[in-house]
């Protein structure tokens, strides 16, 4: 879970977005006008511990469509993971792009992602959050 001020541990709340206040970036960034008038890309992190692998092969072959269609990619997807620092509680990570932190959101709660993500959800325990790049 994300760290609040003074190293505590944020409580974790199912479906629940936790926000922290304004960033260093975003203090540095303040009346600069040229990029506060810009949009970060969004981008999908998910860790996954695959309980199944025959039945994730599924899940792997379906989600891609629902991704592109709503303008994502893949930019990680499972490749070697080496933990520099703290814990990584699942052996594999995706990160996705999206056009928008509001494109994701919207891949997440599309129609065509809903049998593919309860695929997931039986058969694969996952952590993913959204976070809005750096403009």
């Amino acid at each position: 879970r994300p760290r609040q001020a003074g190293g505590a541990r944020a409580p974790a709340v199912g479906g629940e977005r936790w926000r922290t206040g304004a960033s260093v970036d975003e203090e540095i960034d303040e009346g600069n006008e040229e990029v506060s008038a810009m949009s970060g890309y969004g981008y999908v992190i998910a860790q996954v511990e695959v309980r199944d692998p025959e039945a994730y092969k599924e899940y792997i072959a379906q989600a891609p469509g629902t991704i592109t269609r709503y303008g994502g990619e893949y930019l990680v997807r499972g490749g070697s993971l080496e933990v520099l620092e703290g814990e990584w509680p699942r052996e594999r990570t995706v990160v996705l792009r999206f056009p928008s932190v509001e494109d994701a959101r919207r891949w997440h709660a599309s129609p065509e992602y809903a049998e593919p993500k309860a695929l997931r959800n039986r058969v694969a325990l996952t952590n993913m959050v959204v976070v809005e790049g750096a403009s």
